[in-house]
């Protein structure tokens, strides 16, 4: 199976509008129209079996529209979406629990196009705060079962001409080389 894991999609009536707002903005060129059927179309010819849309909401106060539009095609026709959340949405910790209990496997946020840095305690307390549709916090499973938060709370001010380096670990070149190994034991299965 091959999957494609980023992906957008537009109204039909917007979608010309966004992606050459978009491509001017990336300085890229789009593969696609940016409505669905025309991802579809692309899916097809490029043999791609799936693929994750993740809808970006630009305006903080569609993330709800957004959110249902996509929840109503999610699944269909080889297509998973993801929510749509913006840092500066009035309702985001509303919103971000209805996507959770909508079923959504993912959040897309967007550093760039929503004009707010990453680092910024408006992403963060988003990212802090995602959790299932179980309400459990986001968590990257180990291979013994513990379970870890992927996402964090919190936040730092420092003063940076006090920071201080610190010696590189003793075992800093043995775990990439074995990390490496890892990587190059997996078969690539892919067209290019």
């Amino acid at each position: 199976m091959i999957i494609d894991f980023h992906a957008h999609t537009f109204p039909d009536r917007i979608a010309a509008a966004a992606v050459s707002k978009l491509e001017l903005k990336a300085h890229a060129r789009s593969h696609s129209d940016g409505t669905r059927e025309g991802l579809l179309r692309c899916m097809k010819a490029a043999g791609i079996d799936h693929a994750v849309v993740l809808p970006v909401a630009t305006n903080p106060l569609k993330c709800a529209s957004m959110n249902d539009a996509s929840h109503a095609l999610n699944g269909l026709d080889g297509l998973t979406y993801f929510a749509a959340i913006h840092p500066d949405a009035p309702d985001w910790h509303e919103e971000l629990g209805r996507a959770s209990l909508l079923g959504f496997q993912g959040v897309k946020i967007h550093p760039v196009y929503q004009d707010v840095p990453i680092d910024d305690p408006r992403f963060i307390r988003i990212l802090a705060h995602a959790k299932d549709a179980k309400g459990r916090f986001l968590t990257k499973k180990k291979a013994q079962g513990d379970g870890k938060r992927v996402f964090f709370d919190g936040g730092a001010g420092v003063e940076p001409e006090k920071l201080q380096g610190v010696p590189e670990p003793a075992d800093f070149d043995a775990f990439w080389a074995a990390q490496k190994a890892k990587l190059n034991a997996v078969e690539f299965v892919g067209k290019v």
